[in-house]
C-alpha cells in the first residue's frame, strides 16, 4: 500500500512539474533594439551593435503598447538587429524567451520618429 501511494505522489509531481513548463505562448510584434534606445534607435541596426558593444541588452520594442520586452535568449535575434519582427515563444520570469522569429521589415537605419514629429 504505501508503495502505490508513493508511485501516485511521485506521479502527481511530475504530472505538476511537466505542466509547468509547458507554459503558453504568445507572440510579440515589435522592433529588435537595445535597452538604452528603445523605441529611439529601434531600426536602426548600427546603433543597436554600438549599443550592444557597450554592454546594452537586445530587447523588443512592442509594437502594442511600446514597452521595452526583455529576453532570456538575445542571440537568436543577432541577425535581426533594427528589423520589425514577430516573435513566438513564453514569458521567463519576466524575460522573454524566443522560440521562433519571423521577419516583417528591415529597419530604415534612422532614428524613429516620435509620435510627436507624427502630429499625434
Amino acid at each position: 500500500m504505501k508503495k502505490i501511494a508513493l508511485i501516485l505522489a511521485f506521479a502527481c509531481l511530475a504530472s505538476l512539474a511537466l505542466a509547468k513548463d509547458k507554459a503558453p505562448k504568445s507572440q510579440i510584434t515589435g522592433w529588435v533594439s537595445n535597452s538604452s534606445c528603445g523605441l529611439k534607435d529601434s531600426q536602426d541596426a548600427e546603433c543597436t551593435k554600438k549599443c550592444v558593444g557597450k554592454g546594452d541588452k537586445v530587447v523588443i520594442v512592442n509594437d502594442a503598447d511600446k514597452s521595452i520586452v526583455s529576453l532570456d535568449n538575445p542571440d537568436v535575434l543577432k541577425d535581426h538587429w533594427g528589423h520589425h519582427v514577430t516573435v513566438t515563444g513564453t514569458d521567463n520570469n519576466g524575460s522573454f524567451h524566443v522560440n521562433k522569429v519571423k521577419m516583417l521589415a528591415k529597419g530604415n537605419g534612422k532614428k524613429t520618429p516620435t509620435s510627436t514629429e507624427h502630429g499625434l
